[in-house]
Formats: C-alpha cells, structure tokens, sequence
C-alpha cells in the first residue's frame, strides 16, 4: 500500500510539474498584466512585515515571478529572496524578468514546498501565493514553511476564496466545463479552491505551531481587454492543452457562451472587469524554540 500510494505521489507530482511548464509561457507573457492587477494583494503582501528591507525571504511557488520581483524590490539590496518552484520552464521566466529589471538579489532554485531543501531557520519570511492548494500533502507543506523560518518570522500565505465570491473564475469554468470536460474536483483534492475556507487556514497555520494567526478577505478587480482577451487569458494561464483540441465549432460555441455570461461585466469600451476575492493568511514563528531539521 505505501508503494502504491508513493507512487501516486510520484505521479501527481509529475502531473503537476508538466502543467505549469506548459503554461509557463502564457505566464510569462502577461507577467505586466499580473503585476498590475495584483496590486492590492502586493500592497497586503507588503503589510504584513514579512518584506522589510534587508530581510531574507523565501518565496514558495514563486511561478513566472509573482510577487518574487515585488518581494526583492521590498527588501532592497540589503535583502535577499530566494524563490523556489517544481517547474523549471516557470523558473526560467521569472529569472528572465529579474535579469530584465537588474534584480540581483534573487536565487532561483527547483524545489517542492513539500520538501523544501533549505536549513531550519534559515529565512526571516515565507510567501506562498496560489500554490499551497495544490499540494497533496498540506500539513507538510504548511511544517516546511514554519521549519525553515527563524523565530519570530512570519508566513504569509495566499489562496483563493469560494467560487461564488470569483466571478473571474466561475464565469469561464460555466462557460468552459461542457466543452473542456473539466469535471468538479474530488472534496479535498488539489485544486484552486481546495483551502476556500478561513477555519481551513487558521487550521492548518495552528497545526503547524505558528501563533498570530489570522486570516482576512482581500477583493480586486481583474480587468481583461475584451471577451477574446479573457478567454485567450485562461488557455494561456491553464487550459492550454485542452483548448488546442477544441474544433472550429467548439470553439465559437464557447466565445458565444462566454460572451453571453460576461455581458453584465463589459464597460463601454468592451473591457470585461470581473471581481475576485482571495483569503489571504498570516502566522508568526514563535520565538524562542529552535526548529529540528527533518
């Protein structure tokens, strides 16, 4: 039985990693795109204490960038981030941005948050934004997080609220499940909105040891330049592979359906502005207690 479920491990974990190499690209593209619309969640990022200048951050799932480059600007030459990712293509992106910007104070490295190859104590702060849903095992990955940090630093931890407060979400997946075949995932498994939940969050900070903790809802608004924008946006962010497959016809059939849906959030100049919500967490290392590596 640990066999098979190792190898289960083994194989979700590969699942995973070709995903977001294929979509790395997509990412990358509309890093700009991220970074503005993202403002709000950088500016609650930066709130927390976790990027003071000179600190030493690691940013878990850092993807194509986000809030990696936010993060390294925060902390000034002084500091240094450390920016850790399963997908070497997501890695390659975000350490193109960083030499684009002159950012010289970030290491990129090929790591799994759920076994993070860095010394106990060895970060003033950990970030992880929309990636801790997908891992399989979250107590583990919430443990790594508190293992690496020094006493007294802090984890900030981002994900997404329930679909019904993401409009940006809920509307295309309508619009694209009959057509993409994408099914409803199974309760608790890796998916967006697997940790939609604050008594998840506080949960899972307390069981890992951290004190503080506290969770709040943060909303934005994401603004695409028309229906086609907002579509072409999600193949490049996630459907990538399956929208390669759809037909001519599949495909006007969606454009029509999502068309439809978005009609309420189109201004008058054909911009498509849809609100989400994330619950964005936050727990401290409590000082005085040496972590043990392991």
């Amino acid at each position: 039985m640990e066999q098979d479920a190792a190898s289960e491990h083994a194989q979700f974990k590969a699942q995973q990693t070709k995903h977001w190499n294929d979509v790395a690209g997509g990412w990358a593209a509309r890093a700009d795109w991220t970074e503005r619309n993202f403002a709000p969640l950088t500016a609650w990022l930066r709130s927390t204490g976790c990027w003071r200048a000179g600190s030493r951050v690691l940013d878990v799932a850092c993807g194509s960038g986000y809030p990696t480059i936010a993060a390294a600007l925060a902390v000034g030459p002084a500091g240094h981030v450390v920016a850790a990712d399963i997908s070497l293509e997501m890695i390659a992106a975000a350490a193109s941005r960083a030499r684009a910007m002159g950012l010289v104070n970030i290491e990129f490295v090929e790591q799994d948050s759920e076994d993070l190859r860095f010394d106990a104590d060895s970060f003033d702060a950990v970030s992880d934004t929309y990636g801790l849903m997908f891992c399989s095992d979250l107590d583990r990955a919430v443990g790594e997080m508190r293992r690496v940090l020094r006493p007294g630093g802090r984890a900030a931890i981002v994900v997404w609220d329930e679909p019904q407060r993401n409009p940006y979400f809920e509307l295309i997946f309508a619009a694209a499940a009959p057509l993409l075949g994408l099914a409803p995932p199974s309760a608790g498994a890796p998916g967006p909105f697997r940790l939609a939940s604050s008594e998840t969050m506080i949960a899972l900070l307390h069981a890992a040891n951290f004190s503080d903790v506290g969770v709040e809802r943060l909303p934005m608004t994401f603004e695409c330049e028309s229906v086609d924008d907002y579509i072409q946006m999600f193949s490049d962010f996630a459907f990538k592979s399956r929208m390669a497959r759809l037909t001519s016809a599949d495909r006007a059939r969606l454009r029509a359906a999502v068309a439809d849906l978005a009609r309420p959030y189109v201004d008058n100049r054909g911009r498509v502005r849809l609100m989400t919500t994330s619950l964005c967490a936050i727990g401290r290392r409590p000082s005085g207690v040496m972590s043990v590596d392991g």
